[in-house]
């Protein structure tokens, strides 16, 4: 089974994150019903909520070692308008991850796959 890491805008006043979020996991329940796994870095409003200690830069070093791992990231519509997505992706290009940028992607890249 593919792991995809699901990339996008999150960051923004507290409604329009909540949003981003939704986006996101949304977007990731639609490629884990293609086939695979999925590792939303989202997530990390659960352990915020609960834990409340770490910065922007300890969440998004942890999510860097997770994408670095996974078998390609998928971005979300919208992803250019995120400075930190946008790393997101040069990494996966310097790493030889393939990025996908729409659903037909996954669709042809998990194809491709099996």
């Amino acid at each position: 089974m593919r792991l995809i890491y699901i990339a996008g805008k999150l960051n923004g006043n507290a409604c329009e994150y909540i949003q981003n979020v939704h986006n996101m996991v949304r977007y990731g329940d639609l490629i884990r019903n293609l086939g695979c796994a999925v590792a939303l870095p989202c997530n990390d409003v659960i352990h915020g909520l609960i834990m409340g200690r770490h910065e922007y830069e300890d969440y998004f070093n942890n999510n860097i070692e997770i994408l670095k791992r996974c078998d390609a990231i998928a971005v979300v519509e919208g992803w250019e308008e995120s400075e930190g997505t946008q790393k997101e992706v040069d990494c996966a290009i310097d790493a030889c991850i393939p990025v996908l940028y729409d659903l037909s992607e996954v669709a042809d890249y998990l194809e491709r796959w099996r």
